[in-house]
């Protein structure tokens, strides 16, 4: 293959500096009863002259600007080549990082709705102890600021996975109705161990 290359090459060299030009025309033409040789004398009025030519042309690359150009023309096919897989690369990319960056969220969700109903049981115990004089109302407040934060953390998640799947959508080139439907999947086990 690396022969068949180098022949190419050179024979888009070798054709880079030859150039053959090819002319040809036709004529019919009478001659003229008064001129200097009469029709009479010569034997004929008319005559047909036809000419035909080939030239051809070599140019001697001395100091390599055909070369040049040629080996100019490779790389620029190399780095479009080059800058369309960069440009799929960099789609691909994207897609993984919204795909997996919905699968963050999601796993973030679930764990924010088990830390609600948790705060929520919380919140209940603590407002019965504080009924019942065992607590301040200082731990009731502390445990209502937390389901209030919880709260606005699930919030923010679901528009983050929201607008995760406009990006997919928008990479893939649909609109996020017709994103086909995400499912939830959990995190692969680890199996590692400390040392």
């Amino acid at each position: 293959e690396g022969r068949m290359k180098r022949r190419s090459f050179v024979l888009a060299s070798a054709l880079g500096g030859l150039k053959i030009d090819a002319t040809a025309s036709a004529q019919r033409s009478r001659l003229s009863d008064n001129g200097m040789l009469s029709p009479r004398f010569i034997g004929f009025n008319w005559y047909d002259q036809a000419d035909l030519g080939v030239q051809a042309r070599y140019g001697v690359d001395w100091w390599g600007r055909q070369r040049a150009l040629v080996a100019a023309a490779a790389s620029e096919s190399r780095a479009a080549a080059a800058e369309r897989s960069a440009a799929g690369l960099a789609l691909a990319a994207a897609l993984a990082d919204a795909y997996f960056g919905w699968q963050g969220d999601q796993a973030r969700l679930a764990l924010a709705s088990q830390r609600q109903q948790v705060g929520t049981q919380l919140l209940q115990v603590i407002t019965a102890r504080a009924n019942a004089g065992l607590e301040s109302d200082d731990a009731v407040q502390h445990a209502t600021a937390q389901q209030a934060g919880t709260r606005e953390l699930i919030v923010t998640l679901k528009g983050s996975a929201e607008l995760r799947r406009v990006v997919l959508a928008a990479l893939i080139g649909c609109t996020p109705a017709e994103l086909p439907a995400l499912e939830p999947r959990p995190l692969p086990a680890t199996t590692a161990t400390l040392p």
